[in-house]
């Protein structure tokens, strides 16, 4: 292709006028921007050639009736392919471009997989030079592009024949950028479409973090080549304008979307934050949502709370929006420390406001179900069923409304958005994003049913009650899978749809339609609610449940802005109907966002402001910092739901296989940590899904977050997880425990601990599909699959993220099959990569028997320097197969001549051991020799009583002295800790474990102890065969026993 390609320019002067005829008559461009366009290189006419690569290039473009050829070069500035426009007039158009087949030029993968029209070596050179790189979809947009650079005497452009190759053209961009340590603006042009549109933001996310990124809006209705011709932008408007002119107002109108990254520890990033609070707080007028994205730890927070003091002091009214009132006693704290840094801001107060119920002196004299019946009238009434005639009301706050006072800053949680009352002139920020899109289950329909006194003024309604249970009990009742399922609004409507031909259901439509009596269920007001009457009484939500199911029956709408699904329990167990609402924000005041995953989130903030008519502003600041102590992905499935959990009737159980797969996970975490030299003291947070955190809780005597549990305590396989987690504790470190859903996000108490991720962040996928199935009904287009991804990834790193890695250089931890984030959501994060050791997980009980075998091997091999699977068979009664494992794995994992080779004479002592070390070292064809002048001649001086063959060996004197010296290490990845073999108890004389002990050995559940002296060389075999003579004659096969060096 490249011979072809330098073929076709050479003759240049034959093509040229078909060529410029083309971009000036067909593409409509002014002679200034045709004569740079053919300087390029990289466009041809398909005139007539002699014989050779050239003319069968040519032929390849008239054949199928195509005269213009745009080169396609590889990530080395290579011509690999081009692409065949612009039909001939007396053809059918066809598509507008095709590309050579992989035939003809090649495995894309063999040549770097990427194809751009420009060359990316030019770019880079471009970028060296300070000018900016543009980025287009389209050769004739990219030709364009680079044509209008050429004239300006500065910058380059590179294409990608499709929206779906834009991603791979930015990320070889940035790659070979980071490859020669240059920084660059690059410029991306996308097209207006949906797809062209796709492909920018993917482009984006790809340079997000790398590099400076600024974002050309082309005018309605074309493309760059489009504005260039005329058709669309300045010169539509004056056609007296040069395409280059037309072009320079453009892309000279390109917007900052992503700034370079800074390190957030540094006086610059500082200061660019409080540029961006500032800007930010500007920018926040009339209706918009202004989301700010910036680095988990990178201090965005911080900037922000002196903006919001800074705005306050100057009378605004600003609200601080967080996630808990926990969260808001912690962001109440903290506003304070960072208003004793402002001058100004000295004056202004700082208050966080609740629910009545919080302020309420009447509901903690209440317990059981009078106070669960006080909160239900609350939540049906508000404050008027609540407060009416209290003699407290006089003087308690819960009383009033909450109030976002002028002058101040109000800290809230999320929740109470909706409920405020702001004047136009306010701010409010809300820090991370919030679950938009609330999910609220109803009380069941049989409650009204049971409410004798609604039952009796609606006896249809009630009939219709009876009708719609039934039906649903039967269908969840056929929902025999482990795991819960969830209808959407689509869903339940159809299933509803069958039912409507009942005739309660439209008497019970008739009836409350009527109006009195029909009407909601009464609740107990006053003094009754106070009292904590109400029992017998039906919730509120009951009766909006069944005007739901009633409407959607007869396919008739439910109120604005609510959907209704149904959710239907594992194993038959029951359903819910469920409400789905968008949290709603105060109206004409606008809203400033912090969010460390806002690129990712995209989707989420896009649906948010559709669903509350906002305008979406994005500003983002890219940061770096510190690398993680350690980076560690163990790539595993082992923690998934479907294998660790047993959902049914008696709560959430665990599998057999979920102690042994907790107990791989934590042999690698801890493995992990004593690598990098973690200090047990210096803590450990662990982030995981609910009922395994809380089995990890239980273990450690820490305290729930909930009055039970979320797994079954009496479990035998959840008391086995706890022990492992009562096992680290023991051995010294220091747990913190959260889980998804309340700690993954504004936890600040794992600040500077290294962090482990177990299990994968996936939200349930029956509740994203029905979040994405609600959006779609309001008419705001989400697809499930995207919205899932953007969840996972999202949680992960704000799970990672509480570390504060960038800050701290703490550790990073994942145990999940998918590849944890990295790039611009986690800077400096570099993932290794650590594969289970054992694909499926062992049951607890293989997984015991094959440690007890392991340490029993090894402490045999310490102590008299050989092993073999039949003693391990006659000895502890092991199956033939797990001995044969376990020896095969000591004669991989310890080979003393490699060992003694390497690590010399640290392993002996004084000159002899020098001596010894150089002896055990020598070439394999004179070892025997150097073995026997040492006196290390095999003998048999202890066996074990199982052995009949008497040329099963073991070594003596120095043989044994680096035995002795390897044995400080043989219990590495099982150990009790640094430097401490498995102890082990045996009888006078003997190999066998001595009695009175269960087993014969002290056993630690697990554990990575790193031997006293140099490591230890593991998994590596040494491909040589043993001296001749040396325990060739046993009666196992060799390789699977280890007998002195561990072939």
């Amino acid at each position: 292709m490249a011979a072809a390609w330098a073929h076709l320019q050479t003759h240049r002067d034959r093509w040229e006028p078909d060529a410029r005829a083309y971009l000036s008559a067909v593409r409509g461009w002014t002679d200034d921007l045709v004569s740079a366009a053919l300087d390029t290189g990289w466009i041809a006419y398909a005139c007539s050639l002699p014989r050779g690569a050239g003319g069968a290039l040519v032929r390849e473009a008239r054949n199928h009736n195509r005269l213009a050829l745009f080169a396609l070069y590889g990530p080395a500035g290579v011509p690999r392919s081009a692409e065949r426009r612009w039909h001939r007039s007396d053809a059918c158009p066809g598509r507008k471009a095709l590309s050579l087949s992989n035939d003809q030029v090649g495995n894309p993968a063999d040549w770097g997989g990427v194809r751009a029209f420009g060359r990316i070596p030019q770019a880079v050179a471009a970028a060296k030079a300070g000018e900016p790189v543009y980025l287009c979809e389209g050769g004739p947009d990219t030709l364009a592009a680079a044509a209008w650079c050429r004239l300006q005497g500065r910058g380059a452009a590179l294409g990608a024949p499709s929206d779906n190759e834009l991603r791979k053209v930015a990320a070889a961009l940035a790659d070979a950028l980071d490859a020669d340590g240059v920084s660059a603006r690059v410029v991306l042009v996308p097209h207006l479409d949906p797809a062209g549109q796709a492909g920018g933001d993917a482009a984006a996310d790809a340079l997000r973090g790398r590099l400076a990124v600024d974002r050309v809006e082309l005018p309605a209705g074309g493309d760059l080549a489009d504005a260039a011709a005329g058709l669309t932008g300045p010169r539509q408007a004056d056609p007296a304008l040069s395409s280059a002119d037309a072009l320079s107002a453009v892309l000279g109108a390109a917007k900052a979307l992503y700034r370079p990254p800074l390190p957030v520890t540094g006086d610059a990033y500082r200061a660019r934050m409080a540029e961006i609070a500032a800007d930010a707080v500007a920018q926040a007028q009339g209706s918009n949502l202004v989301v700010v994205s910036a680095p988990v730890g990178a201090g965005k927070s911080h900037a922000f709370m002196r903006a919001a003091l800074n705005a306050a002091s100057e009378g605004r009214t600003v609200v601080w929006a967080v996630e808990t009132h926990t969260l808001g006693d912690e962001h109440e704290r903290r506003l304070g420390e960072v208003q004793a840094e402002l001058e100004r801001a000295g004056g202004v107060a700082v208050r966080t406001a609740r629910g009545a119920l919080y302020h309420c002196r009447v509901l903690p004299t209440l317990d059981g179900r009078p106070a669960e019946n006080l909160r239900r009238t609350y939540l049906a009434g508000g404050r008027g069923a609540l407060c009416a005639g209290c003699l407290h009301a006089a003087d308690c706050e819960g009383s009033e409304k909450p109030r976002a006072m002028p002058g101040a800053v109000t800290v809230v949680a999320h929740a109470a958005l909706p409920t405020l009352d702001l004047d136009a002139g306010a701010l409010v920020v809300v820090d991370e994003l919030p679950d938009f899109l609330r999910a609220d289950p109803a009380s069941p329909l049989g409650s009204l049913r049971g409410d004798r006194e609604w039952s009796k003024r609606h006896p249809f309604g009630a009939e219709a009650v009876a009708t719609l249970s039934g039906e649903l009990d039967s269908l969840a009742a056929g929902h025999g899978e482990k795991y819960a399922r969830t209808l959407g609004p689509n869903g339940l409507a159809d299933f509803l749809a069958k039912l409507n031909a009942d005739p309660t259901l439209q008497a019970a439509r008739d009836e409350l339609a009527a109006g009195e009596p029909a009407g909601p269920p009464k609740l107990p007001f006053g003094e009754q609610a106070r009292a904590g009457g109400g029992h017998g009484y039906a919730d509120r939500s009951a009766w909006d449940a069944l005007q739901a199911c009633l409407a959607l029956a007869a396919g008739e709408p439910t109120p604005p802005g609510e959907a209704w699904g149904l959710r239907l329990q594992p194993y038959g167990a029951g359903w819910t109907l469920e409400r789905r609402r968008v949290l709603k924000l105060p109206e004409n005041v606008p809203v400033v966002a912090l969010d460390a995953t806002a690129g990712r989130s995209r989707v989420e903030w896009q649906a948010w402001a559709q669903a509350t008519a906002r305008d979406l502003v994005e500003i983002d600041s890219p940061g770096t910092g510190q690398a993680p102590a350690f980076a560690v992905h163990y790539a595993t499935q082992q923690l998934d739901s479907k294998r660790l959990y047993l959902r049914g009737e008696n709560g959430t159980r665990m599998t057999d296989e979920a102690p042994g797969a907790v107990r791989s996970v934590f042999e690698a975490l801890e493995n992990a940590l004593r690598g990098a030299k973690i200090d047990p003291a210096d803590g450990l947070g662990i982030l995981t899904g609910k009922a395994l955190a809380d089995a990890l809780r239980l273990g450690i005597g820490a305290q729930l977050d909930s009055p039970a549990p979320a797994c079954d305590p009496d479990c035998p396989n959840v008391q086995a997880v706890s022990a492992f987690a009562a096992a680290l504790q023991a051995r010294g470190w220091k747990l913190k425990i959260g889980h998804r859903g309340r700690h993954h996000r504004g936890w600040d108490e794992l600040k500077g601990w290294p962090v482990a991720v177990l299990g994968p962040m996936r939200p349930e996928l029956a509740a994203v599909e029905a979040d994405a199935a609600a959006l779609n009904a309001w008419g705001v287009q989400v697809d499930a699959a995207e919205l899932m991804g953007a969840r996972a990834h999202a949680a992960t790193v704000q799970a990672l993220g509480r570390a504060r890695h960038l800050q701290e250089g703490a550790g990073l931890f994942v145990a999940a099959k998918e590849a944890p984030p990295a790039g611009g959501d986690l800077p400096g994060v570099v993932w290794r990569t650590v594969e289970p050791t054992t694909a499926p997980a062992m049951s607890l009980e293989r997984r015991d028997l094959v440690d007890v075998l392991r340490r029993a091997a090894q402490a045999h091999l310490g102590a008299h320097g050989w092993i073999s699977p039949r003693w391990l068979e006659a000895e502890w009664g092991a199956p033939r197969r797990a001995a044969k494992a376990v020896a095969g794995e000591l004669a991989a994992r310890f080979d003393l001549v490699r060992v003694a080779r390497l690590n010399g004479a640290a392993w002996a002592s004084g000159d002899a051991g020098a001596d010894a070390a150089r002896a055990w070292s020598a070439s394999a064809s004179s070892r025997k020799k150097a073995l026997q002048n040492e006196g290390l001649h095999a003998l048999r001086q202890s066996r074990a009583p199982a052995f009949s063959n008497p040329k099963c060996v073991q070594p003596t004197g120095i043989a044994a002295d680096l035995l002795s010296a390897l044995a400080v290490g043989l219990a590495v990845g099982w150990g009790d800790g640094p430097g401490c073999a498995a102890p082990v108890q045996r009888g006078p004389g003997t190999g066998r474990p001595a009695t009175g002990s269960a087993d014969g050995m002290t056993i630690p559940s697990l554990g990575a102890c790193r031997p006293a002296g140099p490591d230890l060389v593991l998994n590596e075999r040494l491909h040589e065969r043993p001296p001749p003579g040396w325990a060739d004659d046993c009666d196992d096969d060799p390789r699977a026993a280890v007998v002195g060096g561990g072939w």
